[in-house]
Formats: C-alpha cells, sequence, structure tokens
C-alpha cells in the first residue's frame, strides 16, 4: 500500500496510517489485519525493538512512511528453502521514505492535571540509512502503557484455569473501559485497573560493510496497578443442583522486567550464512490481594470466603537461535541446520490467609488456612531441524528434514502452615507439596514436494513423529510416569495466482501439542480455598487438524479491496476442564478434602473439540466525500468440552459480527472516523439449558481533527457503549467521550500547547463476559475516570543531514 493513498493529520503516528488501510483494525488492544494478530513490525525489513508491534507502530511519524507490506512472513529457515514450516505470522513491514533516511526526529512531551494526574515522555530517532538508534521513555499515571507479551511473563500464575469461548462486555468501542482510549492500546490489552508506568527502551540497528547486519534493543518497564474488582459467576452443575458465586477484590501489584533482543546475520560468502537470535527477559513481580466471596447452591448460602495472600515472584527467561545455511552450485540444492536452546526459571513466595464459612441446615463450620508457599521452577530445552533440498526439473523440489527436541521442566513446591506453637510457618502439607520432573523428547523425519509456476505454488508433505512424555513424582510420593507417542503429520500447502490483482490460500497442518507441566502436576493451588485447582499427570498429548483458506483481490485503480478467511481447527484429545462441585463435605482419593460449598478444578482429555472462525472484509473508496469505506462481517464458532460431576457438557459459543468503518481521505488539516461494531453472541450448553444465554454487545465510536488557521487545532474521540443481555448487576451502557484543543508554536510549528479532557461525561466503565467450559462469569473493574490536563509537546524534524 502507498502511504500516500491515504491522508492523515501532520501529529499522525505509523498506527494512526495502518488503521486506515482496508482489513486493519484495533480490536481488544492489539493489531489485526485480514482477521488475525499482527505479530512483528520491521521497518525496511529489519526489526524494531525486537518482537513489539506497538513500540514501532506508536512511536514513527506516518510522514515517515513510503510504502506499507502486509504479508505472512515465514521463518528464517522456510524462507531460505522456499518450503513453508507451519510457522509464519502476520507482519508488517514499514517502507521508509528515501528522503527521511539520514535525520533525526522524534518527539518530546510533558503534562500535569487534575487528581496529580501526569504524563510525559518521548522518543528520539537517529537515522542515518544503515545505522538506525532509537530512544523512548515514558513515565505516567493515566493507563498507558507499554506492554508486549515477553514483559507479562510469570505476572499471572497458571493455576489450570483454561478460559475459551465467546468473549463480550468490553466497554467502550476499543477503550476497553480501562484507559485513554486509542493511547492505551497495547499488545496484550494491558493489566486491569489503573495503572502507574514508568519505562525506556533503546534500539539499535547497524549493518557493518556488506556482510554483517546486526539488530539490537533494551527494554525496561516498571508498572504500578491497582484494582477493584467485581466478579459473578454461574457455573454448569448437574440437573438437580444450581451454583452461583459472586466475590469482590481489590489487588495491588508491582512489576518490573528488563528485555533484551540481538538478531546478528553474517554474509560468510555468497554460499553460506549465519544467523544468530539471543533473547533474554528478567522479571520481579509482587502482589496482594484481598477477596470477599460468597457461593449459593440452589439459592442458599453455603459458603463464604474472607482471603488475603500476597505473592513475590522472580525470574528469567533464556533463549538463542542458530542458523547456518549454505547453498550448493545446482539451483535449488541447499542444506540448513537450525539449533535451539532456552533456559527458564521462576522463584515464588507466597501467603495465603483465609477463613471460611460453611453452612448447612442447622450447621455451621469455620475453617481458617494460614500457609505459606515456596515454588522454585526452572528447565531447559534444546532443539534441532536438519533441511535439506534437491532440485527435480526447473518447477519442482524435494525437501528431506529431521528434527530433534528435548526439554525439561522441574518444580519444587513445599507448603508450610502457621504453627501456633513455634508461631512459625514450619508445619509441612504434604497434600499441597510436592516435587515433581517432567522430561519431554520428540524425533521427526519427513518429505515434502514442492511444484512452483508463476501461478501455482503447491507443496504436500508428510513427517512420522515419535515422542516421549516421563513424569517423575519425587515427593510426597516416589512415582513415574512415562508414555510414548507416534503419529503422522500431513501438510498441504497451495497458492494459487488467479490474476496480478487475486490469489487463493489453502493450507493444512496436523500438529501435536504435549501438556505443560503445571498441567502435569497434581497438587491443588489453594489462592482461593473454596475453588482449589490443580494438575493431572495422566494429561496425553492433543493431535490439532488445522484448514484455512483465504481469497484476496485488489484494484489498483480503484484503490479497493476484497478479503476473505475461513479457519478451522479440530482437536483429538482436547485438554478441558473437569470440576467437582461438592454438595457435601467429601473427601477425594486424591486426599483432598472438600468442604460443601468448595471445588476442585483438573484437566482431563477429552474426545475432541473444534473452532471455526471466517472474516470477510471489502474496502471501497467514495471519491464523491473523500472517504474509505470498511466493512467486515465474521463469524466464530466454538465447541468447548466441559465435565462438571462426572457430568460432561459440551458448550456451543456463536458470535457473528458486522463491522463499519468510514475514514476520512480528505487533508493533512482535517480527518475524522466513524465506526460501528455490533456482536451477537450465543451460548447453548447440551446440559443445564437454561444457562442458555444470547447477548449484544454494541460499540460506537468517532474521532475528529480540524486544524485551522494554520496554527490552531481541536481534536474528539466518543465511544458509546451498549449490551443486552449479559447481567442485570453491571450499567448496561455508558457514553466515553474526550477532547483536546491546541496551538502550534514557535516559527516551525516545532513547539505545542494542548489542553486535554478524558470522560468528560464521567461515565467510564469496564465490562467484560467470559464464557468457558464450566460457567459464565460477569465481571466489573475499576477504570480511570474524568480528568483536565495541560501539555507542552516539542517535535524534532532534521532530515537530509
Amino acid at each position: 500500500f502507498l502511504a500516500k493513498g491515504f491522508k492523515t493529520n501532520i501529529d499522525a503516528t505509523a498506527e494512526d496510517l495502518i488503521t486506515k488501510i482496508p482489513g486493519v483494525i484495533r480490536e481488544d488492544g492489539v493489531i489485526k489485519t485480514q482477521g488475525e494478530e499482527v505479530k512483528q513490525v520491521f521497518v525496511d525489513g529489519k526489526q524494531f525493538f525486537g518482537d513489539d508491534p506497538d513500540i514501532a507502530l506508536k512511536n514513527l511519524p506516518a510522514e515517515l512512511i513510503e510504502k506499507i507490506q502486509i504479508y505472512d512472513r515465514m521463518s528464517d529457515q522456510a524462507q531460505f528453502t522456499g518450503f513453508d514450516d507451519g510457522q509464519s505470522s502476520k507482519t508488517i513491514n514499514i517502507i521508509t521514505r528515501q528522503d527521511r533516511q539520514r535525520g533525526q526526529f522524534g518527539k518530546l512531551y510533558g503534562g500535569y492535571g487534575t487528581d496529580d494526574r501526569y504524563l510525559s515522555g518521548g522518543n528520539i530517532n537517529l537515522f542515518r540509512q544503515q545505522q538506525r538508534i532509537s530512544l523512548i521513555g515514558l513515565v505516567n499515571n493515566i493507563n498507558q502503557q507499554n506492554f508486549s507479551s515477553q514483559d507479562l511473563l510469570g505476572i499471572s500464575g497458571n493455576r489450570g484455569d483454561r478460559q475459551s469461548g465467546s468473549r463480550g462486555g468490553r466497554g467502550g468501542g476499543g477503550y476497553s473501559g480501562r484507559g485513554r482510549g486509542q493511547s492505551e492500546n497495547f499488545l496484550v490489552g494491558g493489566q486491569e485497573g489503573n495503572t502507574d508506568t514508568y519505562s525506556f527502551g533503546l534500539s539499535y540497528v547497524d549493518s557493518w560493510g556488506t556482510d554483517l547486519n546486526l539488530n539490537g534493543s533494551y527494554f525496561f518497564n516498571h508498572t504500578n496497578n491497582a484494582n477493584d474488582k467485581v466478579v459473578n459467576r454461574q457455573y454448569f452443575a448437574d440437573l438437580e443442583n444450581a451454583q452461583f458465586y459472586s466475590e469482590n477484590s481489590n489487588s495491588s501489584a508491582q512489576n518490573y522486567n528488563h528485555r533484551v533482543n540481538f538478531r546478528a546475520e553474517y554474509n560468510i560468502d555468497t554460499s553460506n550464512s549465519l544467523i544468530i537470535t539471543p533473547k533474554l527477559y528478567f522479571q520481579d513481580n509482587s502482589s496482594l490481594s484481598k477477596l470477599f466471596g460468597s457461593n449459593f447452591l440452589n439459592s442458599n448460602l453455603s459458603s463464604t470466603i474472607d482471603n488475603s495472600n500476597n505473592a513475590d515472584n522472580k525470574g528469567y527467561n533464556l533463549s538463542n537461535e542458530l542458523l547456518f545455511r549454505h547453498k550448493f552450485d545446482p539451483p535449488g540444492r541447499t542444506i540448513s541446520l537450525n539449533v535451539n536452546t532456552g533456559l527458564n526459571r521462576k522463584k515464588a513466595e507466597r501467603n495465603v490467609f483465609s477463613l471460611n464459612n460453611y453452612f448447612d441446615i442447622g450447621a455451621f463450620n469455620e475453617d481458617t488456612t494460614n500457609q505459606k508457599t515456596d515454588q522454585l521452577t526452572n528447565g531447559y530445552n534444546l532443539s534441532s531441524n536438519l533441511v535439506y533440498t534437491e532440485p527435480v526439473g526447473e518447477d519442482a523440489q524435494i525437501q528431506a528434514s529431521f528434527a530433534a527436541n528435548f526439554s525439561r521442566s522441574q518444580s519444587d513446591k513445599k507448603t508450610n502452615s502457621f504453627n501456633l506453637t513455634s508461631q512459625l510457618y514450619d508445619e509441612l502439607d504434604s497434600v499441597l507439596s510436592n516435587e515433581y520432573k517432567n522430561d519431554y523428547s520428540t524425533l521427526r523425519g519427513g518429505l515434502s514436494y514442492r511444484f512452483r509456476t508463476e501461478v501455482l505454488n503447491f507443496s504436500a508433505g508428510l513427517s512420522y513423529q515419535q515422542s516421549s512424555l516421563k513424569g517423575e513424582q519425587i515427593f510426597p510420593l516416589a512415582n513415574t510416569l512415562k508414555k510414548e507417542y507416534k503419529k503422522f503429520l500431513p501438510n498441504v500447502r497451495l497458492q494459487y495466482k488467479i490474476s496480478e490483482s487475486s490469489n487463493l490460500r489453502f493450507y493444512y497442518t496436523a500438529n501435536i501439542n504435549p501438556p505443560s507441566i503445571s498441567q502435569l502436576q497434581n497438587t491443588p493451588d489453594n489462592t482461593n480455598t473454596l475453588f482449589l485447582s490443580s494438575g493431572n499427570p495422566e494429561l496425553n498429548e492433543e493431535y490439532s487438524h488445522r484448514i484455512s483458506a483465504r481469497y484476496l483481490s485488489t484494484n489498483v485503480q480503484t484503490g479497493s479491496s476484497f478479503f476473505a478467511m475461513i479457519f478451522f481447527n479440530y482437536t483429538n484429545n482436547s485438554i478441558g476442564n473437569t470440576t467437582i462441585n461438592a454438595f457435601r463435605d467429601t473427601l477425594l482419593p486424591t486426599g483432598i478434602f472438600l468442604r460443601k460449598g468448595s471445588q476442585l478444578t483438573y484437566p482431563i482429555n477429552f474426545d475432541h473439540s473444534y473452532s471455526i472462525r471466517s472474516f470477510v472484509n471489502n474496502g471501497i473508496p467514495i471519491e464523491l466525500i473523500k472517504c474509505n469505506l470498511n466493512l467486515n462481517t465474521s463469524f466464530n464458532f466454538n465447541l468447548t468440552p466441559g465435565q462438571v460431576n462426572e457430568i460432561r457438557n459440551f458448550s456451543k459459543s456463536y458470535s457473528v459480527s458486522q463491522g463499519v468503518m468510514l475514514n476520512s481521505n480528505i487533508s493533512e488539516v482535517i480527518d475524522f472516523r466513524i465506526s460501528y461494531s455490533p456482536i451477537y453472541n450465543i451460548t447453548k450448553n447440551d446440559m443445564q439449558t437454561e444457562l442458555n444465554r444470547d447477548y449484544f454487545v454494541h460499540n460506537v465510536s468517532a474521532g475528529f481533527y480540524w486544524l485551522f488557521l494554520e496554527r490552531f487545532y481541536v481534536k474528539s474521540d466518543f465511544s458509546y457503549y451498549f449490551n443486552q443481555g449479559i447481567s442485570k448487576d453491571l450499567k448496561r451502557e455508558y457514553y466515553l467521550w474526550g477532547g483536546a484543543a491546541g496551538v502550534k508554536l514557535f516559527g516551525d510549528k516545532s513547539g505545542e500547547l494542548k489542553f486535554e479532557t478524558f470522560d468528560i461525561l464521567d461515565q467510564n466503565k469496564s465490562l467484560n463476559r467470559t464464557i468457558t467450559e464450566t460457567y459464565i462469569e460477569d465481571k466489573s473493574t475499576i477504570v480511570l475516570r474524568r480528568y483536565f490536563m495541560l501539555s507542552f509537546i516539542y517535535s524534532l524534524r532534521m532530515f537530509g543531514g
């Protein structure tokens, strides 16, 4: 896409520009294109701040961009061989203008507002052709966060809850009901509640001669988060019992993390190359939470919990990828070796104090839990993949591959109860303690055939994988579990070029997914003593089949485009949850004692699960009003198995959405957007059909920018949220409106004074519905409310020197 085909205001970022491109939207805090999440953003074909799309999109000005490429980027090894290995990711490549590839540019800003709200930060970029140095910084308490998925390692521990299904009810049409609207979008949607952020980043890209390309980045992030939460949950129980749970909680958390990425590509000679990609992540997280919950059985209060727990987590994750590639004299004959290594460690300390009350006819029981848990989890992995390709005639190739993988995970968890006599935590609870080691190894060999012409690219292959899973429990009881698996894994890929402007793609792959160490450990997690969770050492691997078909058509003359995609995933031995609801005091065979009104959840294998996802987008320029109209339709279906008290339930979730977005394409001085995205959700259950739900979520948003008299501007963002059928206890609608007015200063307009408001109507809310295989949950959290702020911004633009 040519950037000049999309008009943006003079202060627009790369994100403002690309979201005008047909099929590109921001949804639930992530950039999506053609119905898929964007995983990487490159600048002139090179990484920018590692694998974090948001940093590039938020910190590069739109005026820097000449073209934007959107494509499926294959792995480095697959790009070399030409055989897709199934590891492709949706990628955006920003191609900069020739006259902007040398110079210094950036922005510095600072602001202060009512209720002690503040925001300061900026970015500085030094571009000298091949050498590019970028610095970014951000300090604020208005929910602007620079998170990527790596920054959240270990924040939320794995408790075996595999939440899936239909999601809806996030407030505010892209605002997520939490912060500053379009400014608070991040890769993983951010943390709930209100967050203070302090972050700094450095990126370095350079070419040393013609043979060595370097790319490195460092990112530091510190956050303070506070949250109040209200949860209402209805469980899928058996036909004679109904279970409801309500909870009020407040929590706080501090998180520190360091992220280092590096990549060196060395072209040894015309036939050999070497790529080294190390990554290192450190994290330190501490949290404190308090909650009060009530459990109801058949509308009668069965139990309550008054719980507080604090936790400290420290850990790191180190990985490295090495890829050697060699080309032989006959074109198409190649050999490549990929070696991956990884090392991780996490140390966690947690204190839980819980006062539980259990109610029965004519009886009342009180139970107190006061425990301290120390857990050390570490592991490593080694993997390699050797690939050889051989040409067959002028248009075909054969590929032979062999891959080996070994990974080890270890966990040592000790839970001690408080001793009233010694006043120490020195009474070991063997039910809540264990020491476990898990080894997983695979050997895979395969052959593939590829045929390629100007219009057709076809490949088909078959691999045979033998895998071994060995679990060894050392404490409290010595036990060894060993399983062997053998599977054939076929794959088919077809790309057909219908014309210069349209193509069709079809993929089929089969994969094996082993259970994680947390899913295999049978030691309960009692963070919430009413809702225990644990793993299951008897789990088997999942075997999944994935089919996707995509059609793309563009019209260069008119600027219109049409895209359609359908994705189908079918999983045998799918891992889901089973829940034991104690309708009376129950001692389980594992030694766990469940009071009436409490429950235990753990994973098991089900026969199958499947999902269907489809997306259609039509982009149409309207020359009469100089706007681009985007229409997108999606349909999603999930069949998720679950089990409650030996009764299996298949939860079927349907969602249909129709998005309409109108983006102006008038000029740099006036810009607007209008969008409407209704989503209709249906949930049906085989058991307890009275829990079937239909609900409608409406999101309307609009934005406006106007620069007048060459120096003055006004802009405004507006969202309207409305739901039908989510919950009687949550407000069904609200408006979120913000705006700003400013003036450009100095002769070159490099300075700017801005007055802005957020949530003028003081109505911001957070609403969220989650549907899993065992319950329906409605949740509300605290959000940022109305404030006013005065800011000064200085922009640096010096190109060509």
